[in-house]
């Protein structure tokens, strides 16, 4: 669901939806947002080149300051990091900023070619940390260019890291809530809304056979 949020315009701390983050603390299990040129931690408003309706964190009321949860958006929506933490958090969320998510802002034109080398540099830096860390990395875009494709067209989406059999290509047609389903169920957490009823991205939890 997207909790009545359907324009980037949406007020942060607004919706009591249940989502991913929650279901990660209330099972235990450990969770923060990496969110580039973030001012501070939880920051509730854009600040170029981060702009806070990329970052899912501050929207949701059962994961802020007042919840009252020892897990959650003051503590978990941070700053990306000079350098990653050892372990890893089970779950992380990374969110580039709008001059490496091939958005662009004044101070990095969009619709360049410019634009899309500085996403992909930027991918080949911090997709390489988080793998060498033991990570199963997923990359997905939100939205195509022009082609709007059941609401939001035709999207790439990536998946490398531990257990994932190289050069394996899935045509199946999922959605984002199918993303959505496929980490609900790699931690063993129930299916929200949407997700319950949608095909689930696989990714991997057992070891690839070996290759041919």
């Amino acid at each position: 669901t997207n909790g009545g949020c359907t324009r980037n315009s949406c007020a942060t701390d607004s919706l009591s939806v249940d989502d991913l983050f929650h279901q990660l603390g209330a099972a235990g299990r450990s969770f923060a947002t990496f969110a580039q040129s973030l001012p501070s931690p939880c920051f509730m408003a854009n600040s170029l080149p981060y702009v806070v309706h990329h970052d899912p964190e501050p929207y949701f009321t059962n994961i802020d300051a007042a919840s009252g949860a020892s897990y959650g958006c003051p503590s978990t929506d941070l700053p990306y990091p000079g350098s990653l933490p050892d372990p890893l958090p089970d779950f992380t969320f990374v969110v580039p900023d709008n001059c490496h998510n091939m958005h662009g802002t004044a101070a990095c034109p969009s619709d360049t070619d410019q634009i899309i080398r500085d996403g992909d540099t930027w991918l080949s830096q911090v997709v390489p940390s988080f793998l060498a860390r033991g990570a199963v990395v997923v990359v997905t875009f939100d939205e195509a260019e022009s082609d709007s494709t059941n609401g939001g067209g035709h999207v790439l989406t990536v998946i490398d890291g531990t257990n994932v059999a190289p050069g394996t290509i899935d045509a199946h047609a999922y959605s984002h809530f199918g993303l959505l389903a496929g980490l609900e169920d790699y931690f063993g957490l129930s299916r929200l809304a949407a997700a319950a009823t949608s095909a689930p991205v696989p990714i991997p939890t057992v070891p690839p056979p070996p290759p041919p």
